[in-house]
């Protein structure tokens, strides 16, 4: 069905459309994923000691224990927003009626998201 179309297309768009990690904004088109994947691997294999990082806020030296929280926190965004459209599709597959893909998608992803209560 051409929902899962736009239910891909939905999932792009959140996935791409930037997460904020400790109060910065960090994109994670996917150059930016590219780019902060390369950097953790960089200073992960000791090739670099810190990152000379541009934020939204400006420049920043960034070590491998200050960087690894971010590249946690997109790989984790990026892998819920896959899940959530993995999700959605069977529900899609599964229905005999319509299924508002985006309304379900935004709540699957709310439940990959969030920490479970203490």
């Amino acid at each position: 069905p051409y929902y899962l179309a736009d239910l891909a297309s939905h999932r792009y768009d959140v996935e791409t459309g930037g997460i904020t990690v400790a109060g910065v904004v960090v994109a994670t088109d996917r150059g930016s994923q590219a780019t902060l994947n390369g950097a953790f691997q960089s200073l992960t294999s000791g090739f670099i000691a810190s990152v000379n990082w541009k934020a939204s806020s400006g420049w920043a030296s960034l070590t491998l224990a200050q960087i690894t929280p971010i590249a946690s926190a997109v790989a984790n965004h990026v892998q819920a927003c896959f899940t959530a459209e993995m999700q959605v599709q069977a529900q899609i597959k599964a229905s005999a009626t319509s299924v508002d893909y985006v309304s379900a998608f935004d709540t699957a992803l709310v439940a990959l998201t969030t920490p479970p209560a203490a």
